[in-house]
């Protein structure tokens, strides 16, 4: 079982405090291969009509009690409180609860996704964006995560994932860096 992480490894919890005080200079990931690019996507901290369509879309069948599940910086689970729904946001980064909270979402945990249980409750919609999808890890660990969010999901819930295609465009087969597009998005009900 993954568990939180440490304030001294959470890079990207850093990176998210440090843009959240102002101090926004451009940090860049660089993977083992030698190719490099911005660490922090430039829209993680963008209001819903900054938002690409197709996601702007995709959120309208947002409904009813909302699990953000790797929050980030709290823009979805802000939008759902913007429109009045009651949502709970966890992320395993300290940092990115900090920023959270610090935004405004009154119920953010830090807590790993596959700590995810019961005891949460039972959502209308379970958010799964931003690439959120990948934090199931294999694909043999995608069926039982599916499995258990259909399970605190009412009837008629919804999980709304996106999944990026590492290999899609790249050059000579490689993959892409984080955050590249094309973004896909799916709707299951």
């Amino acid at each position: 079982m993954a568990r939180p992480l440490l304030e001294e490894d959470d890079a990207f919890g850093r990176l998210l405090l440090d843009h959240l005080s102002g101090d926004t200079g451009q940090l860049f990931l660089e993977l083992d291969d030698r190719r490099a690019g911005p660490a922090l996507p430039a829209d993680v901290f963008s209001e819903h009509r900054e938002w690409p369509a197709a996601e702007r879309h995709v959120f309208e069948s947002v409904q009813g009690r909302v699990l953000d599940v790797g929050c980030g910086a709290g823009r979805h689970a802000l939008e759902a409180r913007r429109r009045g729904l009651d949502v709970v946001a966890i992320d395993l980064s300290p940092g990115a609860v900090e920023v959270c909270r610090e935004r405004g979402v009154h119920d953010v945990r830090l807590l790993p996704l596959d700590a995810v249980d019961a005891t949460l409750g039972v959502f209308d919609t379970v958010l799964m964006m931003c690439g959120n999808f990948g934090l199931v890890g294999t694909a043999d660990g995608a069926v039982p995560m599916l499995r258990l969010l259909h399970a605190i999901t009412t009837p008629t819930g919804t999980i709304v994932l996106d999944s990026v295609d590492p290999y899609e465009g790249a050059d000579a087969g490689r993959p892409r860096l984080p955050g590249a597009e094309p973004r896909s998005w799916t709707r299951a009900g």
